[in-house]
């Protein structure tokens, strides 16, 4: 077989934006004993690499040139992404137009992550029955309030009713991420920080008070990874007032009377309340009213500056 393949004065474009860039090889290709298309796409594939600055071969395109028979235009894409939006290069890495190697995992999770990868993690949504602990409780009119060992929301027939978290994203941002610090072991870390609120003051908002909610990466080349961030928002209180102050009008921020009283709530503590029945000091008629409140540690804060996105 006998091929002649030269590469044309335009051939080597490289770009990088948005998209993540790529890179176009183009070529003048004869043939001389009748090859087909066939042969000439064997022949591209074994003079260019699979993998060039960066980028993973993806495209081939052949098309006659000038009408002739016997020559054509031959352009190779490079992309951030391989065949099919994965790793693997179009022809394979043998250039034999051969099958793709066996995927396997990074080689240690502080291996770069690169193209080929994105990725969704997630916090999932938790009902939770048993806090991590009862940060604070009261019972109306002052004593000690009955210890339900951590069992959330407690009703008048003693079962368990739980709350539910996460709730919707409060706010999106997308930051770009070194492709260095994007590893399995990162992903590790995006994982266990999922659906955990912060234990420092992060981006302006108090300790306790942001929720990471998702993480979404794409490999964007060059600059390294695009990463969107979803967090939840739920402000501290350090004025909870389940019933009232001490007295009609007061401002005294002392327990209410009757009432559970005032409390200091971070974020993403839970609060509950127990109800009792008891006669209307006018009316005499059974009223429900706040008999007993809790406020439950129900998530494990975590240290939002492993996120690599500042603080």
């Amino acid at each position: 077989m006998a091929i002649r393949v030269v590469e044309s004065p335009d051939s080597g474009d490289l770009h990088y934006g948005a998209q993540g860039g790529g890179q176009v090889l183009k070529y003048t290709v004869v043939t001389t004993a009748g090859e087909t298309k066939a042969a000439v796409f064997l022949a591209a594939l074994a003079g260019t690499l699979p993998y060039l600055n960066g980028f993973v071969r993806n495209d081939l395109k052949i098309e006659s040139k000038n009408g002739a028979a016997n020559v054509y235009a031959v352009e190779v894409n490079y992309g951030t992404t391989g065949v099919g939006g994965g790793d693997q290069p179009l022809g394979g890495v043998g250039n034999d137009g051969g099958p793709p190697m066996t995927p396997s995992g990074p080689g240690s999770p502080t291996t770069p992550l690169t193209s080929g990868w994105t990725f969704r993690i997630q916090a999932p949504t938790l009902h939770l029955t048993t806090s991590l602990g009862t940060v604070d409780k009261a019972k109306r009119g002052g004593g000690a309030a009955p210890d339900f060992k951590r069992r959330i929301g407690v009703d008048r027939d003693g079962k368990t009713q739980g709350c539910d978290v996460p709730p919707a994203a409060a706010f999106t941002f997308s930051r770009t991420i070194a492709r260095a610090t994007v590893t399995q072991g990162y992903l590790n870390t995006l994982s266990a920080i999922a659906g955990k609120p912060n234990n420092a003051p992060f981006y302006g908002w108090e300790e306790g008070e942001v929720l990471l909610m998702s993480a979404y990466g794409t490999y964007t080349q060059n600059d390294g990874w695009s990463i969107t961030f979803e967090f939840g928002v739920q402000k501290n209180d350090n004025n909870v007032i389940v019933c009232g102050p001490s007295a009609p009008g007061a401002t005294d921020g002392l327990p209410a009377i009757p009432g559970p009283g005032v409390f200091t709530k971070k974020g993403w503590e839970y609060l509950w309340v127990k109800e009792e029945e008891i006669p209307d000091p006018v009316t005499g008629a059974i009223v429900t009213v706040p008999g007993y409140a809790y406020i439950e540690k129900v998530l494990e804060p975590a240290d939002f500056s492993l996120l690599e996105i500042g603080t």
